[in-house]
């Protein structure tokens, strides 16, 4: 809204708790949010976007289903950008949708973690005795996910500091999902 005069000024005529929670969900999006936008001035505007991010990590199908639904409702110069895992129930919903499957592309992906790691575990890496099987083994871990390399580099240096780290034996976590468990557990 702070982004919309036009939407703000929409939202503010009808502000009056009980109006917020009346009616189902599709009840509230429609007056918060579909009817208030369609009362905008549409001409020459500007695409606007939401993006939800993570899609995949919301319990359920609820969510999925909800977005699916409901954004038809929406104007054609707001658009919505969804990141999501290729998880069936989200995959099966926004089949009819534009979209990208990053993991078509993992190829490019892993070229470009292999080069990230050339330079960011450049010192680490010409330590190993068996140098492109260890720098194989962390693109392997990766999973494709440059994320998994920039947050991975922090704690093969720290293990380095503490003396020689053998890329080739360290427990290496497969993933994002183990790599985020491998950090929360040394949290606790």
């Amino acid at each position: 809204a702070m982004r919309l005069p036009d939407y703000r000024r929409q939202l503010l005529k009808l502000f009056d708790d009980q109006f917020f929670d009346a009616g189902s969900k599709k009840d509230r999006f429609d007056r918060l949010i579909a009817h208030p936008l369609s009362l905008c001035i549409d001409g020459n505007r500007a695409p606007m976007m939401i993006i939800i991010d993570a899609l995949d990590e919301a319990k359920g199908d609820e969510m999925a289903g909800f977005i699916s639904e409901y954004t038809s409702l929406l104007p054609p110069w707001l658009r919505i950008l969804i990141t999501a895992r290729k998880e069936p129930h989200i995959t099966e919903r926004f089949k009819n949708y534009p979209h990208i499957d990053f993991a078509e592309q993992s190829e490019n992906n892993e070229a470009d973690i292999r080069a990230y790691y050339e330079v960011h575990q450049k010192d680490l890496l010409d330590r190993q005795t068996d140098r492109e099987s260890a720098l194989s083994r962390l693109v392997s871990a990766s999973e494709g996910v440059f994320l998994y390399a920039e947050e991975i580099c922090p704690i093969l240096n720290e293990e380095a500091a503490k003396g020689d780290l053998d890329l080739l034996t360290f427990d290496l976590p497969q993933g994002m999902d183990n790599l985020f468990q491998t950090i929360k557990d040394w949290f606790n």
